[in-house]
């Protein structure tokens, strides 16, 4: 887990690069920001004093099942009860958020006509 403060050059995958593509400055916006190798970035931004963090990622071609295990250094930096998005229809962004804790909150939002799915990590 490497710290990062700006956006690596990575093969991003075609929806991680959509999503990167609507936020350029995500990593120098951000509270903190993490490289795992060449397979992902991740971090968080504390919208407001009181509210929790939102998580993020971005995921790489580069990862396969297997390398999750190696991810789990990170598990324990993330905020209780952080907050992420996921896409609706972005499969493995979902299995990625579940893999690190995250649960359905049963609500949802629509940004651009993408529907994205609320996860919470408790």
């Amino acid at each position: 887990m490497t710290p990062i403060s700006t956006l690596p050059d990575l093969p991003w995958t075609e929806w991680s690069a959509a999503e990167i593509a609507k936020a350029p400055n995500l990593v120098e916006e951000s509270d903190f920001a993490w490289q795992i190798g060449d397979k992902f970035i991740a971090g968080w931004q504390y919208p407001a004093l009181a509210g929790p963090a939102w998580f993020w990622f971005a995921l790489t071609t580069n990862l396969r099942p297997m390398d999750l295990r190696t991810m789990m250094g990170m598990v324990p930096q993330l905020p209780v009860n952080a907050h992420t998005a996921v896409a609706r229809d972005f499969e493995a962004g979902i299995k990625f958020a579940q893999f690190f804790g995250f649960k359905p909150t049963g609500e949802s939002t629509s940004v651009g006509g993408v529907e994205y799915l609320e996860f919470r990590r408790g």
